[in-house]
Formats: C-alpha cells, structure tokens, sequence
C-alpha cells in the first residue's frame, strides 16, 4: 500500500481508502493548531476524490505573471476571489473587502515586526473563512 494509507476496501462500487496521517503530522517541519480539524479536511478532500480537488497555491506572482502582455497587473489568487466574488455572493465579497481594509495595511506596515504582524494575519485568515 501507498505511504500513508491504513486499509482500502470496496464499498458500493467505490474504492474506499482509509489514510493515517501520523506520517505527515509528526513530520518536526508541520505545524498546525488544531490537529483534529486538519485531520478532518484532509480526509473530507481524500473522500472528494480528485476530480474535485482544486489547489490554488500562487499567492506573490512566484508562478503566475505579474503583468499581461499589454503591461497590465495581473490578479494575484487572492484578487481572483476579490473580483469573482462580487459576481458569485456580493455578501461575501462585502466581508472580504473589509477584512481587508482592516488587515491589508497591518501586513505591509514596515514598522511593525514579523511577531507583531503574525496575530492580525491568523485573525484575517479565521476570519475570512468563517
């Protein structure tokens, strides 16, 4: 079996796999705050399945283009939620905007100190997804 996976069996058609994540969650370089509720993600996009698993992972232009070949700034990920949200539910895109009003400036304030900042960006990050 594949690293990380407990048992597999087939149920209604289906291949159900059962994963142990002690392997990935006793890794010394992962840390997280709720292990429990990490566990249940994971297994929530395991049972997903693949055909609908998205990662969106290009935050700073690292991958993506920074401008279009017109010389236009592209969207980072977080300003493709930005703008599609407007369309999709307003009343999200609404919270989001504020969440980012306030928190936008706190992270790019150059007079406060990484340990400083790491509070308003976790409380941005809850935020916005609850």
């Amino acid at each position: 079996m594949d690293r990380g996976v407990s048992s597999c069996w087939r149920h209604g058609g289906r291949t159900v796999v059962e994963y142990d994540f002690d392997s990935i969650f006793n890794h010394p370089q992962v840390m997280m705050r709720d292990r429990e509720a990490v566990e249940k993600k994971l297994r929530i996009m395991v049972e997903g399945g693949k055909e609908k698993l998205m990662v969106i992972s290009d935050f700073d232009y690292t991958l993506s283009r920074y401008e279009d070949s017109l010389g236009r700034r592209c969207w980072t990920t977080h300003g493709v939620f930005d703008n599609c949200s407007k369309q999709v539910d307003p009343e999200l895109s609404l919270k989001l905007q504020l969440l980012k009003e306030k928190f936008f400036p706190v992270e790019f304030d150059p007079k406060l100190t990484l340990e400083q900042k790491v509070p308003f960006m976790e409380e941005w990050q809850v935020s916005s997804h609850s």
